[in-house]
């Protein structure tokens, strides 16, 4: 997730870029906000 400048995309952008369905299963899972921000920057990386 790097825009063209090299530089990564603010966090809103990031955010708006998950599918929706991802919040969704985070919620019904009640991951705790660690779990949510792991879950984030494997979405990152991938």
């Amino acid at each position: 997730m790097l825009s063209k400048k090299g530089k990564k995309e603010p966090t809103e952008n990031i955010l708006a870029a998950i599918p929706p369905i991802k919040f969704l299963r985070n919620k019904n899972n009640k991951y705790s906000a660690s779990d949510q921000y792991q879950d984030l920057n494997r979405w990152i990386e991938e």
